[in-house]
């Protein structure tokens, strides 16, 4: 496939079978994050596979959070965020240079795409999650994170679709470009 019918074809998905995902198919994902463009070779991120306790400690935790402010919404979560297979925890080496930060987020941007890209390759859909219940000190605890090293960026949540992906329309190329001369 080219690389054009790739970035057509790649969608955000939601929802998943529940199927467990080959730990080698996400580790061959994993090993062109490297490719990634990256400003002065920092490598800024790591992936954590996020499985059995800790991922039961995660779920508890969101469940007891979103309970706080709805009974329903925190069993909807539950339940979806329980079906999903494989979720990659997902930080950033912190900096105290604020360019070197910027830069280093654009890496793991660009590294998050080739991920998905490449887990879509094999039919694998994936949903990069920026909740703010990734920031809380008790996601970093559960997680085992040291905040001061590493700021969490988000959840990489992976498995094969159990629905098609919604497509919608995109801007054309003549409302987001321009000429400046």
């Amino acid at each position: 496939m080219s690389i054009k019918d790739s970035i057509l074809k790649r969608r955000t998905t939601h929802h998943y079978k529940p199927e467990l995902i080959d730990d080698a198919i996400i580790d061959e994902a994993l090993a062109l994050v490297v490719h990634a463009p990256n400003h002065h070779l920092t490598f800024p991120y790591h992936f954590y596979k996020v499985k059995g306790q800790v991922r039961d400690s995660l779920l508890a935790y969101a469940y007891d959070s979103f309970a706080q402010k709805s009974q329903e919404t925190a069993e909807q979560k539950l339940k979806k965020w329980s079906s999903i297979p494989g979720w990659l925890l997902v930080t950033q080496k912190r900096s105290e240079v604020d360019k070197t930060a910027k830069e280093d987020y654009a890496t793991i941007s660009i590294a998050m795409y080739i991920l998905m890209l490449a887990l879509d390759e094999r039919d694998l859909g994936a949903k990069w999650s920026t909740a703010s219940l990734f920031e809380t000190e008790e996601w970093y605890r559960i997680c085992g994170v040291d905040a001061e090293k590493e700021e969490i960026i988000g959840m990489l949540w992976y498995g094969y679709a159990d629905k098609e992906p919604k497509t919608f329309v995109r801007p054309t190329i003549d409302q987001y470009s321009s000429i400046l001369e």
